[in-house]
């Protein structure tokens, strides 16, 4: 008798000793990708561990109600490094969209670059890493739900605060987001691209059913004129074996943290979806703060599974 077969019975008395109400709350544990049910005191060592080093801006603290966060202005001085922390005040709850996912993103004021930045949420607060730069600029921070609801700043109830760190720049740090920033641009042009063949392809189409259309024939042609050219679009079947939530996202360029289009979504264990778009948009799994792991192009039919690594795509 093998170990599993020993030890099933075991696990099966178990789950049948529990209540309802307690299987659930095992389930969630250990499929949840809630952060926010992190503790006060995990919150402090993750605190501590990503603004080491750094230093409170006394003059960058900035407060507000949770029922609507609003966007802060934060001022990065030359030759520096500039995260804030972000701390929910006593007695604030999360809304149950935020307990869903809350998203970070700076955006430059002189630059049309915007961004998702982490290292994100955990428990009461969390960390966003804004930027080593090479001289003075000025920056947007909004903290928003990281779903597609009607109101992306309402995080829950409370109060909450804001606080600057800084810290000298090394050349090493200044060089790295530099790199960043051009990678930014370059996905943003390929977006842009992508947008122009799009409706030239869109424009070609609609051109040929007004041609075909016009044409009074009972041939086959006339019939296949409504129809998109399929080599212009992509259907894609997609099945997850994985065993916890898969994030996912949906666009063009070479690097999905930085793309200024696209979608992010989710797939679940188990679980099947359908979606359609134009060829050459590429599927990514990511990880939670938005860095691409593996990445799929789309041109045609596809039938794909998120395979049991939760790291790569297999067709099916």
């Amino acid at each position: 008798m093998t170990t599993y077969q020993r030890l099933f019975p075991i696990g099966l008395f178990f789950l049948l000793s529990l209540s309802v109400t307690q299987c659930a709350v095992l389930i969630e544990k250990i499929f949840s990708l809630d952060k926010t049910k992190h503790t006060a005191a995990e919150f402090s060592q993750f605190s501590q561990k990503h603004l080491q080093g750094y230093q409170k801006d006394p003059k960058q603290i900035f407060t507000g109600q949770l029922q609507a966060v609003e966007k802060i202005a934060i001022k990065g001085k030359a030759n520096t490094c500039t995260r804030v922390l972000f701390r929910l005040d006593k007695g604030a709850a999360y809304s149950a969209a935020a307990r869903q996912g809350v998203a970070f993103s700076v955006k430059r004021q002189d630059s049309a670059n915007g961004y998702s930045v982490g290292p994100g949420l955990y428990g009461p607060g969390g960390v966003a890493d804004v930027e080593c730069t090479r001289k003075e600029r000025m920056y947007d921070l909004k903290v928003s739900t990281a779903t597609r609801t009607k109101i992306r700043n309402n995080l829950g109830t409370g109060t909450y605060s804001m606080q600057v760190y800084t810290k000298a720049a090394s050349e090493q740090e200044i060089a790295r987001y530099e790199r960043y920033d051009k990678q930014t641009t370059s996905a943003k042009l390929a977006v842009a691209q992508q947008e122009q063949r799009r409706k030239a392809a869109q424009a070609e189409f609609a051109r040929s059913a007004g041609k075909n259309s016009s044409q009074k024939s009972g041939s086959s042609n006339s019939s296949s004129a409504a129809k998109e050219p399929s080599s212009t679009t992509y259907s894609l079947r997609l099945h997850s074996s994985c065993s916890k939530r898969v994030k996912l996202f949906i666009g063009t360029g070479s690097n999905p943290k930085y793309a200024s289009g696209g979608t992010s979504t989710w797939i679940d264990p188990n679980n099947s979806q359908s979606k359609s778009g134009f060829s050459g948009t590429k599927i990514w799994i990511t990880d939670d703060s938005g860095n691409g792991i593996s990445s799929y192009t789309l041109t045609g039919n596809h039938n794909l599974t998120v395979a049991s690594d939760c790291r790569s795509f297999r067709n099916r």
